[in-house]
């Protein structure tokens, strides 16, 4: 894992619910695209993935590490994923 995706995951890991985990993490400085795939026990909801994803858009230290603006994808694999 990369340093940039070791910092993405410490930003996001104070925004999960209990049980929630970050399973996938992709983050390029270069084009500005991150993409977290978060999973849990229970299923993630819209309001889960859009709660970290508002979450990340407000943090300064997040929008640091991307001085020239990103695109960020917040997902969970659904059920037809194995």
């Amino acid at each position: 894992m990369s340093e940039l995706e070791n910092k993405i995951i410490h930003i996001a890991n104070k925004a999960l619910l209990p049980k929630q985990n970050i399973i996938d993490i992709a983050g390029d400085i270069n084009s500005g695209f991150v993409r977290i795939v978060l999973d849990s026990e229970k299923n993630i909801s819209l309001k889960e993935t859009t709660y970290l994803t508002k979450f990340l858009n407000k943090s300064l230290e997040f929008d640091s590490l991307f001085p020239n603006g990103y695109r960020l994808e917040v997902t969970s694999p659904g059920v037809d994923s194995s």
